[in-house]
């Protein structure tokens, strides 16, 4: 099996340490390393609140203040380990960092690794690294990370075409795109009693999806209700997720604007039809 030391310590005498309740991806990260020693180096160490002697810790301290967004700190000190990121996600990077540059561990897909059993590598003493994000967003539209959130982790995206899960470090950026159509003021909600909050298009009020005719439109942006509504609806986004930097209000996935006399009157006066939305975003 693969020989490990840190600070010229033998792998094997090392405890995996976390915060009694870690961010889950906190927990992945300890899980991860835990997994991947054990199978390069035949070792199963010990996960645990409390450290021994030697100890590897996992997003246990705050990060040194040049460690940005989601970028993280590898440092040695009195014969231990210390992986933290500035928030939960990059902890979770430190521990593939880790896994990669000291165990030449790779994620290839979803269900192709790579683990080495052979060899040795020495995590040194007076280790002090720390890797920032040249990019804070980070995102592929490649179908194949579709359902994989683990796989786009390794690949340090933080953005996918689907939500990624606060155990896989989550996103910065809530949705992708048209979110119009997929989460504000939806119309399962709102259309059937209020079909004014949407597109007026050749006489027929059309929802953002799901209309029976089979084409759907935008919001009415004009509408003051729809302006109340979504700017409520960001917020709430906002607060719940505070890890967020980014909240993406953008048109449905469509051309059937709306053509109400507000709409049409704005849109003339702009001479685009951006006007409307540009006015509802700044509103």
């Amino acid at each position: 099996m693969r020989k490990l030391t840190i600070c010229e310590t033998p792998i094997d005498r090392f405890t995996i340490v976390t915060k009694a309740e870690p961010h889950p991806a906190e927990g992945k990260a300890a899980e991860f390393i835990k997994r991947i020693i054990e199978a390069s180096c035949g070792v199963a160490l010990p996960v645990s609140s409390e450290g021994g002697e030697h100890n590897i810790y996992v997003g246990t301290r705050e990060a040194h203040p040049d460690v940005k967004f989601d970028g993280f700190r590898t440092t040695t000190d009195d014969g231990s380990l210390y992986l933290d990121g500035n928030i939960p996600r990059g902890t979770l990077y430190a521990a593939y960092d880790f896994a990669e540059k000291y165990l030449s561990y790779r994620c290839f897909t979803h269900d192709t690794e790579r683990i080495v059993t052979e060899g040795e590598s020495e995590v040194p003493t007076g280790l002090d690294k720390i890797d920032n994000p040249v990019f804070g967003i980070r995102r592929s539209d490649f179908g194949g990370y579709k359902g994989h959130p683990e796989c786009c982790t390794h690949r340090r995206l933080n953005v996918h075409r689907e939500p990624i899960a606060e155990e896989f470090g989550g996103s910065p950026y809530w949705s992708l795109c048209h979110t119009m159509g997929s989460c504000f003021c939806l119309p399962e909600k709102y259309y059937k009693e209020h079909p004014e909050y949407y597109t007026l298009w050749e006489g027929e009020r059309l929802p953002t999806r799901g209309s029976p005719t089979g084409y759907n439109g935008q919001l009415c942006l004009t509408n003051p209700d729809v302006l109340r509504i979504v700017t409520e609806e960001v917020l709430r986004m906002l607060r719940d997720n505070p890890h967020m930097k980014i909240a993406d209000v953008s048109h449905a996935d469509n051309q059937r604007y709306c053509t109400c006399e507000r709409c049409a009157a704005v849109d003339a006066e702009e001479e685009s039809h951006a006007g409307t939305m540009i006015r509802f975003v700044n509103a």
